[in-house]
């Protein structure tokens, strides 16, 4: 059985994971230190706190991210035992990767936004 051409890996692509709740930071960290391309897009939110309203950075997919990766070779595998990862989402026993064209104009990410640190919050 064949895989269909949008399942084919043709060296790495983008694949989503799944992060387990409010451990996003945490994965990124993770993930980064393991030598994966890890993208989390944020955005700005307005936050009501104690009566007052902040502006904070928030995760613009909570609990998804992406990683970049060829899964033919490497070792994707450990990805679902990082800290934070709850698993990478599959499709016929393959991570699923992020399909070419038809995304938003923050995709693919851009070196500027790809860098951002768990700690700019």
């Amino acid at each position: 059985m064949t895989l269909p051409s949008f399942l084919m890996s043709v060296g790495p692509r983008w694949h989503v994971i799944y992060m387990l709740p409010r451990m996003e930071a945490l994965a990124q960290e993770q993930l980064d230190r393991q030598g994966f391309e890890v993208f989390f897009p944020r955005m700005w939110q307005a936050w009501r706190r104690a009566l007052r309203i902040e502006t904070i950075r928030a995760f613009m997919f909570p609990r998804y991210g992406f990683a970049r990766f060829d899964p033919d070779r490497g070792r994707w595998r450990s990805i679902n035992s990082t800290l934070g990862v709850s698993g990478t989402v599959m499709a016929r026993e393959r991570p699923q990767p992020v399909p070419h064209g038809g995304w938003k104009p923050w995709w693919p990410p851009r070196p500027t936004t790809a860098s951002l640190s768990s700690t700019a919050a």
